[in-house]
């Protein structure tokens, strides 16, 4: 059975963003599996070995303990959704966190990793905040990256938002097949920002006939010098509940964390960003 990785800090946010994971599961029939990594702090390793011992057995303990009272709200969460049938699984382990989250998706059939993000514009946080930053970059499955703000209220609309590369049509297949097992409707949507509609028209209708078979994509073309601003407005004017992109390494992260970039992109503040790698499925 796939199943969902879900990395937890327990955290209010990762509360919220667990609600969306078991939805997802539940419309893909896959199970989840949680993930807490922790670091034992080393400052106390000078000291007494038989001691250093003692300190690191009680900090597994804490966090045992500490998974334990999370995995019990998770459950609480989950049959207040309705949602109790979910097979829910749970991981902890000692580990620098980005490492661990990366190794342990590697090791079984994982569907795609949901994760909680801050909604901030930090410099040192950006956007995704750190420990998702890096997820996104170097994961081989799409993440899903759910800002503190989102509320779940269904996801029904789903914004593909193309630039007409080479892989967009598999990636929009994949994303379809989603789509249709969760009811909802995917919108492939270009940003024209360059005043020249034409070339983006030929590329729209070579896409739309490739995907001819799906009768529930829409194609669509805006016009905006400004593509934070396109991408806003559309997913304002059309109730957008999850955008998807296709990342080349690194290059979505700079266009999303440049600093004017992290103004305009308003919509990572409340909207829930799937992110789709070149070698991933």
């Amino acid at each position: 059975m796939k199943k969902i990785l879900f990395p937890t800090d327990f955290s209010e946010r990762s509360q919220r963003a667990f609600t969306y994971a078991l939805h997802l599961a539940a419309k893909l029939n896959v199970g989840i599996c949680t993930l807490h990594a922790y670091n034992i702090d080393l400052k106390h390793e000078a000291g007494p070995a038989e001691t250093v011992k003692e300190i690191r057995e009680q900090e597994q303990i804490e966090e045992m303990e500490r998974y334990r009272t999370a995995s019990a709200k998770m459950y609480e969460q989950a049959v207040t959704q309705d949602l109790q049938h979910v097979e829910v699984d749970h991981i902890l382990e000692e580990g620098e966190v980005v490492n661990t989250i990366l190794e342990v998706s590697k090791r079984d059939d994982f569907e795609l990793i949901v994760m909680s993000t801050r909604s901030t514009v930090a410099l040192k946080d950006m956007l995704l905040g750190s420990v998702t930053t890096k997820i996104v970059e170097d994961a081989e499955l799409p993440v899903l990256a759910v800002p503190e703000n989102a509320v779940f209220s269904g996801i029904k609309q789903i914004a593909y938002a193309t630039n007409f590369d080479a892989l967009d049509r598999v990636k929009i297949e994949r994303v379809a097949d989603w789509a249709k097992q969760s009811d909802a409707s995917l919108h492939c949507v270009h940003v024209n920002v360059d005043n020249n509609r034409e070339p983006d028209e030929v590329q729209m209708g070579n896409l739309r006939a490739a995907l001819s078979g799906r009768d529930h994509i829409t194609f669509n073309i805006i016009d905006n010098e400004d593509f934070y601003e396109g991408v806003n407005r559309y997913i304002e004017a059309n109730n957008i509940d999850m955008v998807v992109m296709l990342t080349h390494k690194h290059t979505l992260l700079q266009r999303l964390f440049s600093s004017s970039a992290a103004q305009k992109m308003t919509f990572q503040s409340k909207v829930p960003l799937l992110a789709l790698h070149e070698q991933g499925e």
